[in-house]
């Protein structure tokens, strides 16, 4: 079996930007058996040699799936979500206006995110909470929130916008904002279900990084806020490498880029500045000066 995985761990980083490092290789060997049986193959040899001929098989998906950890929760990283209200709005109210960069779609200032590696969709449903919430004149803005996961079965869930209530969830919620429970969430026990004002507001799609990077930047949107957390340290050091370029080059000049707690841009090189690494990392591309 060691031997027929081999080359599955080779596509999965060629084609995925994937690496199964020492802890993920087990998990992987004992979901490639257990799918083999699912799916009635004469053995696990059978299995490889089938999902490699067929680059598109969804069985590829599926071992992504159940490899990825999707470990997450509203305002996950809770001072991001902070320096987000107290610093970047407001930067952004005052000079929407002024930008080089900026955007207008009829007549209105164009505020573009991204959430890279959404998993099942808290992450950019807080960003919208905050938004709707704190940008002044909300309303008179476009915005464009836009969300992929690797994994189909996660932006399922984040297009329900559907969440078990449990402790944990409510309280995510309630540290930062006791009133965000019954303003953007439906209170339908044992679920809450992000309100369809809030879910309207982003657009998911199943997607992945190492796709984006066969494609030129320059037909590719410019972003102003990217979030990409926990989401490089599944990649290969080289696939990394060409991941921070991609995510430098989706940004617009003064726009910010958020990463998680473990993860950082050195020693890629790069043409951002960090500006706080306080419960999670947040790097800005250096603006146009006026």
């Amino acid at each position: 079996m060691s031997n027929s995985i081999i080359p599955v761990q080779k596509r999965l980083q060629e084609q995925f930007g994937f690496q199964v490092n020492e802890v993920c290789s087990p998990v992987l060997k004992k979901i490639i058996y257990e799918r083999s049986l699912q799916t009635r193959y004469h053995s696990v040899e059978d299995y490889c040699q089938n999902i490699l001929i067929t680059a598109s098989s969804p069985e590829w998906y599926i071992i992504i799936d159940q490899l990825t950890i999707k470990e997450t929760h509203f305002f996950r990283n809770h001072d991001q979500f902070v320096f987000m209200k107290e610093r970047i709005i407001p930067e952004y109210e005052r000079t929407r206006w002024r930008w080089p960069s900026q955007s207008f779609s009829a007549g209105k200032p164009v505020l573009r995110i991204l959430s890279a590696g959404c998993a099942t969709g808290e992450e950019p449903y807080s960003v919208a909470m905050v938004l709707m919430d704190h940008l002044s004149g909300y309303s008179s803005w476009t915005i464009i929130l836009d969300a992929f996961d690797i994994s189909t079965t996660a932006i399922h869930h984040a297009r329900l916008g559907r969440y078990e209530a449990t402790d944990r969830m409510r309280q995510s919620v309630i540290r930062y904002q006791p009133e965000y429970l019954k303003r953007f969430f439906d209170d339908e026990d044992p679920y809450y279900t992000v309100k369809d004002e809030v879910r309207k507001q982003v657009c998911f799609r199943t997607g992945n990084i190492m796709n984006y990077l066969k494609i030129s930047p320059t037909t590719l949107p410019k972003y102003d806020l990217v979030f990409c957390r926990n989401v490089l340290i599944y990649y290969a050091i080289e696939d990394q490498r060409n991941a921070v370029h991609w995510l430098s080059q989706s940004l617009n000049d003064g726009g910010y880029l958020f990463l998680g707690e473990s993860e950082g841009l050195f020693p890629h090189p790069h043409d951002l500045e960090i500006i706080t690494s306080h419960r999670g990392l947040i790097y800005r591309k250096k603006p146009i000066d006026n």
